[in-house]
């Protein structure tokens, strides 16, 4: 597991930096101005909404790919009956959605200037194909995965950033023009996947005939909705911020670069394990399946602690260096800055969401994961409609936090119920020894902070204290035996 984990990691990273890199450049072009909240709304529901259809399939896909078919001729039936029926459906949806299309833009862009709405409507007309495109790339980025095919689902975006990238660099384009390279783009998620997915004997199409192949439509909406946790939240904050020139920017950067980061480590762990927790669980091995949990949650102990501290030290710094330049102000990066180190706390909730929502869906009690999606959006929007007027960006963030963080105690106790306990003594030791090294870290940050405030300060020069306070958490990780531990964790777990 360990070595399809860091080869996982490996390319969602580098997709993802190419991800920063879109972002950087966009930014640039456009600033944080009412177009670019347009865009970036509109831009919101496909990369949220749509790919939150795509994730319910995908891992519904993955599921019944490990507890139904029983050969292999019967999982190709399966998936081309599948990706038939998702096709489908995904048309008349898409086709409901332009006739409603101008009641869509005005839910979502409530306070939107009246002579930005053609454009608002424009862009939406553009991008709503792609509905169609995203879910069909992530059910065979599942069936890729199920078939142990970890890298080529990793990467599937780079063609997308590379597209918009050349795009903003060298066609000097118009919103417009950017949104149909969008669309473009997510076509290409599915035919960059396309050879791997023919070579391993699957195929797009097959006429439903029922059977093993049916599309189940109350499952895939359980699946779905559950999944909309973090995205429903973004978008009722993006919403409320609206009113308010470059709001919906900011927010848009921060929940992005929080995203991008966590679900470099969270995704890649989702992509290599869960199809190994399916197939256990499917065949009873219950013991097996709480010490993958255990090593998956001690593995995103590791990695997200650390992540915390940069956030929260270096977050306006970080921010700074990546966006504050040509139409993107100061003003704007410290909007961008204090969403980013209030949302990053709540990467419990991300967790829970991606990993594990997905273990109650293998003995499938939705219910439960319904319940928390749908209690977690009717406070949201409750939260928001009283502090947002008060307390602006930063109380909606602080909202988004402090629900996904309730969802993700929730969720964790739920678990508990489906596998049983997955805590060990060894757990609580690892997890002690995770906030000695964190602790170590910090401590020479404050050295720095009080020695030489201009570094930690500074624009660019903050990255030497962040290299240092780097190097002595891995040195510490070391130190205390939890890096041998880890990996001795991951070895022992190992797909059998």
């Amino acid at each position: 597991m360990s070595i399809q984990y860091f080869v996982v990691t490996f390319g969602i990273f580098i997709a993802k930096s190419l991800g920063f890199l879109r972002d950087v450049v966009f930014g640039a072009k456009f600033g944080a101005t009412a177009e670019s909240d347009v865009y970036f709304q509109i831009f919101g529901v496909v990369t949220l909404v749509f790919t939150g259809v795509g994730v319910a399939l995908q891992t519904l896909v993955i599921k019944n790919l490990n507890s139904q078919p029983t050969t292999d001729d019967a999982r190709r039936s399966y998936v081309a009956g599948f990706i038939t029926r998702v096709f489908f459906a995904c048309a008349a949806v898409t086709a409901a959605l332009y006739a409603g299309a101008p009641y869509l833009v005005s839910l979502l862009l409530p306070e939107l200037r009246p002579d930005l709405f053609p454009t608002a409507l424009t862009v939406t007309y553009i991008m709503l194909p792609s509905l169609t495109f995203v879910v069909i790339a992530y059910i065979i980025s599942g069936v890729l995965q199920n078939s142990r095919v970890f890298f080529i689902p990793s990467i599937i975006s780079l063609p997308y950033n590379v597209l918009i990238i050349s795009q903003l660099l060298f066609f000097d384009p118009d919103i417009i023009a950017v949104s149909v390279a969008t669309t473009i783009g997510w076509a290409l998620h599915v035919a960059f996947q396309l050879p791997s997915f023919y070579r391993r004997g699957y195929r797009l199409a097959k006429l439903p005939r029922g059977g093993a192949g049916a599309f189940a439509v109350r499952e895939a909406a359980a699946i779905f909705l559950s999944n909309m946790v973090f995205q429903i939240c973004f978008i009722i904050d993006r919403s409320f911020v609206s009113g308010s020139e470059g709001a919906i920017t900011s927010v848009n950067y921060a929940s992005n670069l929080f995203v991008t980061v966590s679900s470099v480590f969270v995704v890649a762990m989702s992509s290599v394990i869960f199809p190994a927790i399916s197939k256990n669980y499917a065949e009873g091995k219950l013991e097996y399946v709480r010490r993958l949990v255990g090593t998956m949650i001690m593995a995103m102990t590791v990695i997200f602690v650390p992540y915390l501290l940069v956030a929260s030290v270096f977050g306006g710094n970080i921010v700074s260096l990546i966006w504050e330049r040509g139409s993107f102000t100061a003003d704007a990066a410290r909007l961008t800055s204090t969403s980013f180190i209030i949302y990053s706390f709540g990467v419990f909730g991300y967790i829970a969401q991606e990993l594990f929502s997905k273990i109650l869906y293998l003995s499938s009690r939705y219910a439960y994961t319904v319940a928390g999606a749908a209690a977690v959006a009717a406070l949201k929007l409750a939260t928001d409609s009283v502090i947002e007027d008060r307390f602006g960006i930063a109380g909606v963030a602080i909202s988004t936090t402090a629900l996904l963080t309730a969802y993700a105690i929730f969720i964790t106790i739920k678990m508990r119920s489906v596998i049983g306990s997955f805590v060990t003594r060894k757990m609580i030791a690892d997890a002690l020894r995770t906030a000695i090294c964190a602790l170590s870290s910090l401590a020479v940050y404050f050295i720095f902070r009080f020695a030489a405030p201009g570094l930690c300060a500074d624009r660019i020069k903050f990255l030497i204290p962040l290299l240092v306070c780097g190097v002595v958490y891995v040195a510490a990780l070391f130190a205390t035996g939890l890096f041998r531990s880890l990996a001795n964790d991951m070895k022992s777990v190992r797909d059998r």
